[in-house]
């Protein structure tokens, strides 16, 4: 005897079944995409935050190490910092007459990242020939020439993070910014 099969039904998905699971693709995508790509703008705001923080300490530890002043600037548009000895100090040379040695360090910040100053009192802020800013000045103590300004790290369009350098012990510290210290 034979068998009759009825119409067998082919395995697979049908148009309609395919489109409803990519409309819910699509739904769930918009809904993340905001929250991921914020996520990635605070990482790199926050990690050049700890650039900066990490090339001031730097800028202590030298003029620690070194028993000379060590300067922290910003460029003017706030995209370079940099790392370099004070102004030459007269008699400033080695056992056999050579010019101290320096570490000069120049870093980029990571794209759409910017460095300024956000002005706090009577703080004075110097500028070099070469258009970079001094924010902060370390002496060999450890201690930094004055209260510098804060220094403000951003991204474009975010808060941003405050880093404040203490005069007295060179302590350097990152803080989110109060209504008053928004630049």
């Amino acid at each position: 005897m034979t068998r009759r099969h009825p119409h067998r039904r082919r395995a697979g998905y049908t148009l309609l079944e395919m489109l409803v699971v990519l409309a819910l693709l699509i739904l769930i995508g918009s809904i993340l995409l905001p929250t991921i790509t914020g996520l990635a703008g605070n990482t790199r705001m926050l990690g050049a935050a700890d650039a900066v923080k990490a090339r001031l300490m730097e800028a202590r530890l030298s003029a620690m190490d070194q028993g000379r002043p060590y300067q922290f600037s910003i460029s003017e548009d706030g995209t370079k910092m940099r790392v370099s000895p004070d102004e030459a100090v007269e008699g400033e040379v080695t056992a056999d007459g050579q010019p101290l040695p320096g570490i000069t360090i120049n870093e980029d910040m990571p794209a759409e990242v910017f460095i300024k100053q956000v002005q706090t009192g009577d703080v004075p802020v110097g500028g070099t020939a070469d258009g970079y800013l001094i924010l902060a000045t370390f002496q060999p103590d450890g201690t930094c020439a004055a209260d510098s300004p804060d220094i403000h790290v951003q991204e474009n369009g975010a808060t941003g993070v405050i880093v404040r350098v203490r005069g007295l012990t060179g302590a350097v510290s990152l803080n989110k910014p109060t209504a008053g210290e928004m630049p």
